[in-house]
């Protein structure tokens, strides 16, 4: 089955300046209807580099096979049944002059050279790929631009795999632009993960139909990825016709200048959503802080869409105002407790809340990711009563402010309520 014409009546595609292209719903949709299935144009490791089946796409860690058609793509084994190494992909391997040890010693350049090879045998893959946003203007001589020429360009273009009229375009930083913004990050299935060192590693897929959601902190839709990577898109909660078709890029549990940082740093603009745009954040406070002064006050960011962190925090009760260099330092500290504590250790756990409990609000970010490291060790004493009410407790908490920053159909909801 083609899943990637799957189900257009739901949606189409519109066009402005600010958002350059996005989608649409093109009929009312229901709650949980499918709206996208879709597999991927590109999979690959992630910017880093490592190896993995050109194939299945397990991660290699010693045993590496070769492709016996093409002597250049690295397999898991000769016969894998993996179908992400087309035979045209393989012919143009072939054909390129290279020998498996190039890519063996340089991984990172597998995934751009594997878009970049798309252009000899899948003129229209190459060119919905071209078409999508890489933001070269705005990266342009920053570190990444910078890297990814040292650690992409260059050692392709010693291979002699790119042309004059490459590297004159740009078309490797382009295709690393396209990559950054627009990939998915998509996890390995555990049966193939096997004894990896970095089982936490994800590989990125790029999504061309998928890529055309628009962004919000509060999305409209949840994604789903298969062993077999194939991405379904089903509507999280009623989407009336002519709404834009959201999904949330980030985290919804880290607060708002966390968030609109990931986004500035990874995908190029500032979020200006209404959460974003809303001091108390829905009115969970993922963000705010106790007041020292009136202690019953809940001290929020003055301007929300500025560098929170440069300007002033106001208190909700008794309107004290404080400066935003202050909570930062006070947020650091806390967030470096976290970083510092044993996993392992409740009692340690259970200490660093009662802190932080003095000075965060009670919904507080750092609070909920606080709370989510020590639901698993609640669980390894759920013969204990008093653990089992405080997981119930806690899982109680995180759900509730998931019921407003994802509402709906919810992944992480589902996860809690387990």
């Amino acid at each position: 089955m083609d899943y990637n014409k799957s189900n257009c009546k739901y949606r189409r595609v519109h066009h402005c300046l600010s958002l350059f292209r996005y989608m649409v719903a093109a009929k009312d949709i229901k709650e949980g209807e499918l709206i996208l299935k879709e597999s991927p144009a590109i999979l690959g490791s992630t910017i880093e580099g490592f190896h993995i089946c050109f194939r299945c796409c397990k991660p290699l860690k010693s045993s590496v096979q070769v492709c016996q058609n093409c002597g250049i793509a690295t397999l898991c084994s000769k016969d894998c049944q993996g179908i992400n190494h087309c035979d045209p992909e393989c012919v143009a391997l072939k054909s390129s002059g290279l020998k498996a040890a190039n890519l063996i010693n340089t991984p990172q350049v597998i995934m751009p050279w594997r878009c970049l090879l798309t252009r000899k045998y899948n003129e229209e893959l190459w060119n919905k790929f071209l078409s999508m946003e890489a933001h070269l203007d705005t990266r342009k001589d920053t570190l990444i631009w910078n890297s990814h020429k040292e650690y992409i360009e260059q050692p392709l273009k010693s291979l002699n795999l790119l042309t004059d009229e490459d590297l004159e375009q740009n078309i490797i930083q382009r295709i690393c632009g396209i990559l950054d913004v627009n990939s998915f990050e998509v996890r390995i299935p555990q049966e193939r993960s096997g004894n990896f060192t970095q089982p936490e590693e994800c590989l990125r897929g790029v999504y061309v139909q998928a890529s055309l959601m628009s962004h919000d902190c509060i999305g409209n839709t949840q994604l789903s990825v298969d062993n077999d990577f194939v991405m379904t898109v089903h509507a999280s909660k009623p989407i009336p016709n002519g709404e834009m078709i959201f999904f949330n890029y980030g985290n919804c549990l880290k607060g708002t200048y966390e968030r609109r940082q990931h986004l500035r740093e990874g995908k190029y603009f500032d979020c200006v959503c209404r959460r974003c745009s809303d001091p108390s954040e829905m009115g969970t406070h993922l963000s705010s802080v106790k007041c020292k002064k009136c202690a019953d006050g809940l001290v929020v960011p003055a301007i929300p869409l500025s560098d929170v962190y440069k300007t002033s925090w106001t208190c909700q009760s008794c309107a004290t105002v404080y400066k935003g260099v202050l909570i930062k330092t006070t947020l650091d500290q806390l967030q470096e407790k976290i970083s510092c504590r044993d996993p392992t250790d409740l009692q340690q756990g259970e200490e660093l809340l009662r802190k932080f409990n003095t000075f965060l609000a009670p919904q507080h970010y750092l609070i909920i990711e606080l709370k989510q490291n020590l639901i698993p060790l609640y669980e390894h004493n759920l013969f204990d009563d008093w653990a089992m009410k405080r997981k119930i407790e806690f899982c109680q908490d995180i759900i509730r402010v998931l019921k407003i920053v994802e509402p709906g159909i919810s992944r992480l909801q589902g996860i809690r309520l387990t």
